[in-house]
């Protein structure tokens, strides 16, 4: 019989979107609860894009983002725009032209609040951070600096991503350590990957609707 458990590079990179949305939080200064909820709620669907969907309340960007987040979990790939298949119309036509405007201008120029400038913040910080040659560690660490300043729901949304894509392993120690229940999210993320994992284990299922 097949084993079709996730491995552990997938369950740490379950771990490393649900920490690094805490870590994020934190880092920021404030509290971004809402964001570390809807990550556990991306890992609890891993195997469901349709029902993660359902499960998203309000602006199709949070729909968009969080699909991103599914697909660098069980993939490792790094790349927001993924999440514009979750949607359908002018959403996707809409969060294509928000990307592309997140893409050319600096982190710093989201500020209003609103939860579609945190995401357009969040993505310009991951595309303008240089990492030459590229390390995930750094990655992660240097993206957080530059979101921390413009508030917990930015760095939030940033550390869930960059998480998913480098793992637990990525986020630095000194911060982990700083959050009282590291530990507990580890082990959360971990049991609802694998929960979610096995709702249907079919590849095809995986894939993101058009």
């Amino acid at each position: 019989m097949v084993d079709r458990r996730p491995d552990a590079a997938l369950l740490n990179r379950a771990a490393g979107a649900l920490v690094g949305s805490a870590v994020g939080s934190a880092r920021g200064a404030g509290s971004a609860g809402e964001w570390i909820d809807l990550t556990a709620t991306t890992l609890g669907h891993l195997g469901d894009p349709v029902g993660l969907a359902a499960a998203t309340p309000g602006e199709a960007g949070v729909v968009m983002w969080l699909q991103a987040i599914r697909h660098t979990v069980l993939t490792g790939e790094l790349d927001a725009r993924i999440g514009l298949r979750g949607l359908q119309g002018n959403g996707r036509e809409r969060w294509s032209t928000l990307l592309a405007q997140a893409e050319r201008e600096p982190a710093s120029s989201f500020d209003d609040g609103g939860v579609v400038h945190a995401i357009q913040a969040a993505w310009s910080a991951i595309m303008h951070t240089p990492v030459l040659p590229y390390d995930g560690e750094r990655h992660l660490a240097d993206t957080l600096e530059i979101c921390a300043p413009l508030g917990a729901t930015i760095s939030a949304i940033a550390g869930a991503l960059l998480g998913a894509c480098h793992g637990v392993a990525a986020i630095p120690a000194e911060w982990a350590a700083q959050l009282p229940d590291a530990d507990d999210l580890v082990r959360r993320a971990r049991e609802l990957a694998e929960a979610s994992w096995a709702v249907d284990p079919d590849d095809e299922l995986f894939n993101l609707p058009e």
